[in-house]
This record gives structure tokens, sequence and C-alpha cells, in this order.
């Protein structure tokens, strides 16, 4: 359960940093910076302005280098306004997107045909859009992440309890502690390659909780060039919009 977002702000050099603070029922804190310039704090329930403001602080050179990518990027919004021209990353590509107005559609699909993305709808509703948009990532990240699960299961003697794609905002992927992988509905937004990259790094979770040196060894043991594709993804991510 999450409580109601406040906003903050703190100085950082000659910027100014505002924060959007949402509070929840955790144990830790978890930053995210998003396009073109908000950066999310999700803290523990009762933690005091000024503890947020102190952990931010340590992360500020972070924050303040994730905001100058972005800038630098070119991305001058976090959201898509789901008109007939835009384009959205798919393996990489950035693909073309077809909104057809069809007044037998109970409600707008979404599907790919010919490299381009094709929502039929009776109505130009954003939220019905989206929504549209993020079923079919869900479901193709989900089918995707489940053939590379299978194909990278000989190099592990646990298997995954569940494999499940939802929406996250800061995370690509995750490993419960019973095994349970979560991805990033937006991981079919990357190349293959870096897809394996997440698959592999959360099955490694499931032998190591941590970012140990022996996680890193298993994962490169896995993806020798791993820090390649995870240097993808670090400049690259931001691009992954919905």
């Amino acid at each position: 359960m999450r409580h109601e977002a406040g906003k903050m702000k703190f100085e950082y050099g000659s910027e100014t940093i505002e924060l959007t603070v949402e509070h929840s029922k955790r144990k830790s804190f978890r930053i995210s910076v998003e396009p073109p310039d908000s950066v999310f704090v999700l803290a523990p329930v009762g933690t005091k302005s000024d503890e947020i403001l102190k952990i931010v602080k340590t992360k500020a050179k972070w924050i303040e280098k994730k905001l100058r990518e972005i800038k630098e990027a070119g991305i001058e919004k976090a959201h898509k306004e789901y008109a007939s021209d835009e384009t959205f990353m798919y393996l990489g590509r950035d693909c073309r997107l077809n909104v057809q107005m069809d007044e037998s559609a109970k409600k707008p699909f979404a599907e790919f045909a010919d490299g381009c993305f094709h929502v039929r709808t009776n109505a130009k509703d954003e939220t019905q859009l989206r929504k549209a948009m993020e079923d079919w990532y869900r479901k193709k990240t989900l089918d995707i992440v489940a053939e590379r699960v299978g194909f990278y299961q000989k190099h592990f003697v646990l298997r995954p309890l569940e494999i499940k794609s939802k929406k996250q905002r800061s995370r690509w992927g995750s490993c419960s502690n019973a095994h349970r992988l979560n991805f990033n509905l937006k991981c079919s937004m990357a190349p293959m390659e870096i897809i394996d990259y997440i698959v592999v790094h959360e099955m490694c979770h499931m032998v190591h909780f941590n970012h140990s040196k022996e996680f890193w060894d298993m994962v490169e043991g896995i993806i020798p060039d791993y820090r390649k594709r995870r240097e993808w993804l670090r400049k690259n991510g931001i691009r992954m919009i919905l």
C-alpha cells in the first residue's frame, strides 16, 4: 500500500533537484529517474523528511548524471500521446504506430505486423490506447523471457517457480526468495542480446540473492560480455518509454 505522494527539493551544485516522494510498507529506499526531469523516491512508511533528503543526497551524483543523460539524449517527455506516426521501441528498433478508427471495436486492441504497431479503437482515448499497448508488451515480453529462461535453464539446477511480466517503474527484473521471476513489460523493447542479459541476471539471483563477486562471476560465466550489455541498458533504457 502506498501513501499519497509529496514534493521535496534540494540543491546540488548550481542545480535545484525536485523529488516526488511516496511512502510504502517496504524496508528499503528506491530512487528512480524518468524523462524529462522527474525523480521519484519510494521510502518506508514513517521515514522523516530530513532522513529522506539525507539518503537522496548520497545518490545526488548518480541522479544528476541520469538527468544529464536524459537531456543529452533529447528525450523531452516521459509519456507518449498514442497518435499515428509516433514510434515505440521493439527489439531495439523504433517502430511506427498506426492508430485505426474502428467503430466495431469494443476496446482498443494492439498488434504488430509488417514492422509497425497497429491499434484498432473506437475512440481516441489516451488511457485506453496506452493500456492496449501495455497489454501487448506484457504478453510479448512474457513470451520472449519465458523462452529465454528455458534456453538458459541448462546452466542452473534451480528452476523458477513462476515467471511474470508486469509494469515496473525502476527495475528491469526481480527475483524473489521463492524464485519467482518478474520482468518489466518494457523488456521486449530491448534487443534480444539485452533481454538475454536481463534474464540471466535474474536467474543468477536464484543462486546468489545479492550482487556479490560470486554473483557477477556467475553472470560472466554465462554471458562473458555482460558488461557491454549492461552498459547498453544503462545508456538506452531511458529511451524505452510507454
